[in-house]
């Protein structure tokens, strides 16, 4: 058995069967300082319509809209002309999950006419396409080609000529009409249905125009990334200051996550002539549930005033650890 250290007679605690001092007594002072790294991952995707609550995310929107058009008497040429015309559309974007960066593919196609005093004198049907950036996204709406027939008369209703040409559109428009066949018309959402994946709409057409459509919005190909896994492969490496705080955590939802992990380093003021035993607490304080403790111990060698114990990495759940208790064993 070890001699008990005796306050009034020395400062050591001797162990005959080992033949060496276990601690000298007062303890030392330990210093605590720590290197820490942290992440962080959020991830990307549309969130549900509906907010069920659960916060998945999706990778792929598919847009669908048709629509019709009813516009009345108006000017063109010498007034008293009625537009008529339909569309038909199909946009579907795509998220990246590790870049977050959205990609586009766009389709539709649609036609238009324009009578004046019975007479159709324009006709148009054209094919929607991306234009020179397929992947662009932003605004969404139309670049296209098209062919377009225009009978000329004067006002008097005499026939003059008819042309007859394709036509490339380069500018983008955010107006739901035939890149080639004019008007602008506002869409005005007057309905929708909602499920966590499908809105449904229908829409009436505003402005000087009318006419109806309907559209749906579809949600698919879920996010299933853990995003506390990929916070872990985003640490950096640690640059051993030893100057950072001294705790590792946990705080994640569904669509994020941020992480944190720390090396402590014990240090004394001076070295002894022996090995230094600490004990010391690594204490979990969850975001749900009890405290928990778990009991480590590092060695400072004799003849050196510091020590790195382990690793402390993030807890498996939203919490935090921190360290407690550190003594001399």
């Amino acid at each position: 058995m070890p001699v008990l250290f005796d306050p009034d007679q020395g400062k050591v605690l001797f162990d005959p069967d080992q033949g060496k001092v276990l601690f000298e007594s007062p303890c030392p002072e330990i210093s605590l300082s720590c290197d820490q790294i942290t992440a962080s991952r959020t991830k990307c995707g549309w969130s549900e319509f509906t907010g069920g609550g659960d916060g998945k995310l999706w990778l792929t929107k598919t847009v669908v809209q048709s629509y019709t058009f009813d516009v009345g008497d108006g000017p063109y040429i010498c007034g008293d002309c009625h537009f008529t015309g339909s569309m038909d559309t199909t946009d579907i974007y795509t998220i990246d999950p590790d870049t977050c960066g959205v990609t586009c593919d766009r389709s539709g196609s649609g036609s238009y006419n324009v009578t004046c005093h019975g007479i159709t004198v324009s006709t148009c049907t054209y094919t929607r396409h991306a234009g020179s950036d397929p992947g662009n996204c932003d605004p969404p709406f139309y670049q296209g080609s098209g062919h377009v027939v225009i009978t000329d008369y004067n006002c008097a209703g005499v026939f003059q000529e008819t042309q007859e040409f394709d036509q490339f559109d380069t500018a983008i428009s955010d107006e739901p009409l035939p890149f080639a066949c004019g008007g602008a018309y506002a869409v005005i959402e007057i309905d929708e249905t909602l499920t966590p994946t499908v809105k449904t709409e229908t829409y009436v057409m505003g402005g000087t125009g009318g006419g109806s459509g309907s559209g749906t919005i579809t949600l698919s190909d879920e996010n299933t990334e853990d995003a506390c896994a990929t916070a872990v492969t985003l640490l950096p490496a640690y640059d051993n200051d030893f100057n950072d705080p001294c705790n590792a955590s946990r705080d994640s939802s569904e669509s994020s996550c941020t992480i944190a992990r720390f090396k402590p380093k014990f240090s004394i003021p001076e070295a002894l002539a022996r090995d230094l035993i600490i004990c010391y607490n690594e204490h979990f304080v969850p975001d749900e549930g009890d405290p928990v403790d778990t009991s480590k111990t590092v060695t400072i060698p004799a003849g050196e005033t510091e020590v790195i114990g382990d690793e402390v990495v993030e807890p498996d759940d939203d919490g935090e650890i921190t360290i407690t208790m550190i003594d001399c064993c």
